[in-house]
């Protein structure tokens, strides 16, 4: 079987919606594939109970109406997808409920120092280098251990808005340490040296790039979550291509409605004619939708209070799912709150 990895990472914006890479997977032939996403953990001690939820969608490219398949089947922490697909290009849309990867409530009381001052000199703080040789990591999508330009593009656009340009790129070339044309770990911690010399030691704009790539005050990543995509093609040779930051996930939406409306057990909701309800259940997770077939906007109220076990993507178990007129809309994911307990779903649904 002829494998290519990626990595890539969610995070918020500031509107609490949650974005990440996007790729293109281009295939010569037809082929049975294998292919798997899961949490990123750079060190061991950063392994939770309870993982964040990872998915992939897979569509075909240049049809927005070609989904295909996302990753369903659960294996410990990875999210598997096996199947056949013919020769041509593909979009994967990497996807995680919410139910799990959360805003912070609060930050840390005690926050880390990002810089020290040795012999009169402005210098970074050791637990700041470790925290950079994170980044860089995460950063480094194709794992060659260097960030080319559309790597250290995208850090950039995440942690100040700002493309890297021509002349952007030829600073860092004539600044910082290179190896085949791509910025090296030790050339990306000295641009942030020299940041913090530029600023004589105020740590403002390093604290703004930290809380953008999800850091907290103590230095921990809680507001982000990296991970890592496995593809395993058994007769051809695939290409995985980065293809930016998805920041519109209208069409993640709409091709996890297409599948719970699929895939799940629909359901006509009394009270309101024309109102399909449709949930999806697996080992790992159960999500809702709701079809409204009427010209009119329709209010569906999905109380899950009931429920053992069970979080929701939404802020509260008991939500009211609006659907315009002859559209689809989903209402719940649900993951159970521990995987180690026993959860038990349970939706008293109203028509408003």
């Amino acid at each position: 079987w002829n494998h290519v990895q990626r990595k890539g990472c969610f995070h918020f914006e500031e509107d609490g919606s949650i974005i990440s890479h996007e790729y293109k997977m281009d295939l010569p032939h037809a082929t049975n594939v294998w292919i798997t996403v899961q949490p990123l953990y750079l060190h061991r001690e950063d392994k939770v109970e309870n993982p964040v939820d990872t998915t992939l969608v897979v569509l075909r490219d240049g049809d927005k109406d070609s989904f295909i398949q996302f990753t369903d089947i659960r294996d410990g922490e990875k999210y598997c997808l096996r199947c056949d697909l013919r020769s041509g290009s593909y979009r994967l849309l990497p996807f995680t409920t919410g139910c799990r990867l959360r805003k912070r409530r609060s930050q840390p009381k005690q926050e880390v120092p990002l810089v020290v001052t040795k012999s009169g000199e402005i210098d970074l703080s050791r637990p700041f280098r470790d925290t950079l040789t994170d980044i860089f990591e995460i950063l480094d999508l194709d794992g060659n251990g260097l960030l080319s330009r559309e790597e250290f593009n995208l850090f950039q656009v995440r942690t100040s808005g700002e493309e890297v340009d021509d002349e952007a790129w030829e600073v860092v070339e004539e600044n910082f340490e290179l190896k085949k044309g791509e910025l090296t770990r030790k050339g990306f911690t000295d641009l942030n040296l020299m940041e913090a010399q530029d600023n004589e030691g105020d740590t403002e704009e390093l604290w703004v790039t930290l809380s953008s790539m999800g850091y907290n005050k103590a230095l921990r990543q809680d507001e982000a979550c990296p991970f890592v995509i496995d593809i395993y093609a058994e007769e051809c040779k695939p290409k995985l291509a980065l293809e930016g930051l998805l920041e519109d996930n209208e069409d993640v939406e709409a091709a996890m409605c297409k599948f719970i409306s699929s895939k799940g057990e629909p359901r006509e909701l009394k009270g309101g004619k024309d109102v399909v309800l449709y949930t999806y259940s697996s080992d790992s997770r159960i999500s809702t939708a709701v079809e409204n077939k009427a010209g009119r906007k329709a209010a569906v109220q999905l109380d899950c209070t009931r429920s053992k076990n069970c979080s929701s993507h939404r802020d509260d178990l008991d939500y009211t799912a609006e659907a315009p007129p002859r559209k689809t809309t989903i209402g719940h994911h649900i993951l159970p709150s521990n995987d180690r307990q026993e959860w038990i779903y349970r939706c008293k649904e109203a028509v408003l």
